[in-house]
């Protein structure tokens, strides 16, 4: 039973499922909103130890060095995540930057940031507890080589349901 009146996960994914069958029945399709993550900003995210040439403005950290960054949040309720990264990054000899990203000491996942405008790329899902966390973002493959410098650029990480 649909209670509309009533606001939860379990509604809305009903709801989704109804309007999805109606909509295929005439013959439109359906795809349900993925849901905007809940973002960390740079502003709440620091380098662990020097970092050379390591910049940080409101709305984004420039590694364009081999390091590391980290975090600690609080998640309010346990369960599965999504585990995002927002930025952009400039390639050399065809590789994008990637990033590893570590939660509370274990290894979450590592994603290649390939795109030279900001876009949003999923490192994988992970099961959160409620209460605070540990998060570490590292740069793992920093190139100058050519005249080629590949850089990352971190513009937010993000965790959605």
């Amino acid at each position: 039973t649909i209670r509309w009146d009533r606001a939860s996960d379990a509604n809305r994914t009903r709801a989704d499922r109804l309007a999805s069958v109606l909509l295929a029945s005439t013959g439109a399709s359906f795809q349900p909103p993925t849901p905007e993550p809940d973002w960390i900003e740079p502003r709440h995210i620091e380098p662990v130890g020097t970092i050379p040439y390591f910049r940080k403005t409101a709305s984004r950290i420039s590694l364009v060095a081999p390091g590391t960054v980290e975090t600690t949040f609080v998640c309010a309720e346990a369960g599965q995540y999504e585990l995002v990264v927002r930025g952009y990054s400039k390639p050399a000899a065809g590789e994008y930057a990637k990033v590893r990203l570590t939660v509370d000491g274990e290894v979450a996942g590592e994603v290649e940031v390939a795109s030279p405008n900001s876009e949003t790329f999923a490192v994988g899902k992970i099961q959160l507890s409620a209460g605070k966390h540990h998060l570490i973002l590292a740069y793992i493959n920093d190139l100058y080589a050519d005249g080629q410098d590949r850089n990352m650029y971190l513009n937010a990480i993000g965790f959605r349901r």
